[in-house]
């Protein structure tokens, strides 16, 4: 038994995470982790038995150990830290934020054995950070994201010297179809409606502005070692290929699948092997067509700070993730408009002076920095 812990147990990764690892078996709960969720939390333990178990507030804290005294509970700023020390042979990264990095690095630093990354804000943030870890570390680290698993299938079995092109796809989110003239005030329910996947609403958010594509260029910029420039984005409406790389040779090769996370969570924990899943089979006869358009930017003009800011390097990923961060939770409180969210995000990259090099501390403060200043404009927005 492959003992695992599943860090954002309570999220839509973590529960899905837990349902593939119920169908493929051969998995023991080692720990589970939430932010706030008690009640599913409790639920998840009642379920799964984990030996240890975190949640953010020391009073849920005290409920949880007040029912399950055997199991260790930890809680507050650093306990989760001190999760990732409890020995484990498979992680799930499946927090969402920020604060998802230190237990990250700690991961890396401690040298387990795989680690399943479902989190985009820590390889945004401090990619170069992690990649140079991760090459004095015997741990690996699996893609989950269904973009970055497509091309990690794709390009696995060849030398990344015949790799000419990522190509990231991408549904279009919610937004598609509305006329522009209408997108600056379009409702939080609309936006929500996102037409092929099933997802939290942040990142569903982004999903609309693209700016989680912006995100998933510049992981796959760090996870794959090849430069923004060799990196395309297209629209596919279908959400059926879910990724692809281009050779040298001018050859293609992409991961098709029906939208359902499950299947890349299973990939990233039972590479380099396959079993069967929970997951439908493709009909590609009632499909019928795949479609891809280019992105236009008049639409999502979120989505090119992506590169913009993986060229200036320095801390301007995190001012970018931070931003965002906060102008999503601003309109999804009804504070500021969907078209406000991709001005927020520019206003908050121009009034920060850049850092090269960065430290995981001067990481950390950039992104306070950045969520004030973001705050400070949507303050004179209101």
């Amino acid at each position: 038994m492959k003992r695992v812990a599943v860090l954002g147990s309570t999220g839509s990764i973590g529960k899905q995470t837990l349902e593939v690892l119920s169908h493929i078996g051969g998995y023991e709960i080692a720990s589970l982790s939430a932010n706030e969720n008690l009640s599913l939390l409790l639920k998840q333990i009642r379920e799964f038995h984990p030996e240890n178990v975190y949640i953010r507030d020391p009073i849920d804290a005290r409920v949880i150990k007040k029912y399950y005294p055997r199991i260790n509970v930890f809680s507050g700023k650093n306990g989760l830290l001190d999760l990732t020390d409890i020995p484990a042979d498979t992680c799930v990264m499946a927090i969402s934020g920020f604060a998802a990095l230190k237990p990250l690095l700690n991961l890396i630093e401690k040298g387990i054995d795989r680690i399943a990354l479902a989190n985009k804000e820590s390889i945004v943030c401090a990619g170069a950070v992690i990649t140079e870890k991760l090459k004095h570390s015997s741990s690996t680290l699996i893609p989950v994201d269904s973009e970055h698993s497509a091309i990690f299938q794709s390009i696995s079995s060849n030398p990344r010297k015949f790799v000419s092109r990522l190509i990231l796809t991408a549904s279009g989110g919610a937004v598609r179809d509305i006329p522009l003239e209408e997108l600056k005030t379009v409702s939080i329910e609309k936006v929500l409606q996102h037409p092929n996947w099933k997802m939290g609403f942040k990142i569903t958010v982004d999903s609309a502005t693209m700016v989680n594509k912006a995100f998933e260029v510049m992981e796959a910029r760090w996870l794959f070692d090849v430069e923004p420039e060799r990196i395309d984005v297209l629209i596919h409406r279908e959400s059926i290929v879910h990724s692809l790389v281009e050779f040298v040779d001018g050859s293609m090769i992409g991961q098709m699948s029906i939208p359902d996370m499950r299947l890349p969570i299973q990939y990233a924990l039972t590479y380099p092997d396959r079993k069967s899943s929970l997951v439908q089979t493709l009909d590609l006869s009632s499909i019928g067509r795949l479609t891809f358009e280019k992105v236009d930017i008049e639409r999502y003009p979120a989505f090119p700070l992506g590169y913009e800011v993986l060229k200036e390097g320095g801390i301007m990923p995190t001012i970018l993730n931070a931003a965002d961060e906060v102008a999503v939770n601003a309109f999804l409180n009804k504070e500021i408009t969907f078209g406000d969210i991709p001005y927020v995000i520019e206003k908050a990259l121009s009034s920060v002076e850049n850092k090269m090099n960065p430290s995981v501390e001067e990481i950390e403060e950039a992104n306070e920095i950045g969520r004030e200043v973001a705050k400070r404009i949507i303050k004179d927005i209101c």
